[in-house]
This record gives C-alpha cells, sequence and structure tokens, in this order.
C-alpha cells in the first residue's frame, strides 16, 4: 500500500496547484454568463456582433456550431501573457478589444493567463485576474467570444 500513497503524492501537489486556476476559470465563465444577456453588443461591419449572429456555441461531430447547430469559424487575435511585467499587459484594456472588433471584425479573442513564471496569477493572482476580467467585460460589451487560456509552458 505504501508503494501506492508514494507514486499518487506528486499528482495531489499538482492538484492543489490545478484547484484554484480552475475556480478561476468556473467564476470567469459565470462572471461572463452573467452578463451576456446584459449588454447589448455593438454591431459589426456585417450589422450584426459575432455572439448575436452566433449565440451559444457547441461541438456537433468534431465540428464548431452555433445556435442554429449550422458549422461557424470565428477568427481573431490572442493577446500576450498577462504577466506583470512582461509587456503584454498593455493590451488588456477595453480600446484594444474594440479595435479588434471594429477594425479587424474579429469574432473571437483569446486571453492568455499567465498561469506560471514572475509576475503569473501565482505570484499576482489579482493584477491578473484583473486583466481577465477587462477583456472578459470589453469582448461582452463588443459581441466578441473569449477563450481564456490558463497560458503555461509547464502544464
Amino acid at each position: 500500500m505504501t508503494k501506492y500513497k508514494n507514486n499518487i503524492k506528486p499528482y495531489f501537489q499538482q492538484l492543489q496547484l490545478l484547484i484554484p486556476l480552475l475556480c478561476l476559470l468556473i467564476c470567469s465563465f459565470i462572471t461572463f454568463a452573467n452578463q451576456v444577456s446584459f449588454k447589448a453588443p455593438q454591431q459589426l461591419a456585417n450589422g450584426s456582433s459575432a455572439v448575436s449572429k452566433h449565440g451559444f456555441l457547441s461541438i456537433k461531430n468534431g465540428q464548431l456550431v452555433n445556435q442554429q447547430q449550422q458549422a461557424t469559424s470565428l477568427a481573431g487575435a490572442s493577446l500576450f501573457w498577462s504577466n506583470n511585467g512582461w509587456s503584454g499587459e498593455k493590451f488588456y484594456h477595453e480600446k484594444v478589444i474594440q479595435q479588434l472588433s471594429k477594425q479587424w471584425h474579429a469574432s473571437i479573442v483569446r486571453v492568455a493567463m499567465g498561469a506560471d513564471f514572475d509576475g503569473s496569477y501565482l505570484t499576482h493572482p489579482k493584477d491578473n485576474l484583473k486583466r481577465v476580467e477587462t477583456v472578459i467585460e470589453a469582448a461582452i460589451k463588443n459581441g466578441v467570444y473569449v477563450i481564456i487560456d490558463w497560458h503555461s509552458h509547464h502544464a
């Protein structure tokens, strides 16, 4: 029995590190879900936002589909790591998301929440969470989907 306990111990240690990140992801999703229905997205070049056009997304037979079960494709940009002092934090602002939506006609933005290294969520959780929340709120306002990537090179 001791043999198995020693083999399992590293997994529990990793799980303990993962739990706060998982909780943050769930809280971010709940925040996003609660705000979607309350804010009208801005109009894009074709007269509608990506979210108002496609609605709830899901996967069907390995294909991304919209709320009408039609195959769809999204395009957008990825933000650099959210870590303090890495120079990416200057892009975590409403005006950036607004420009991506209006000028680039982006339908999605990827948020790279730094999950390791100096300045990441592990060492500066409030700063990183605030940046991610700012982007989520701006994406909701502009009718753009968001992917929150718990970004790590050691996952």
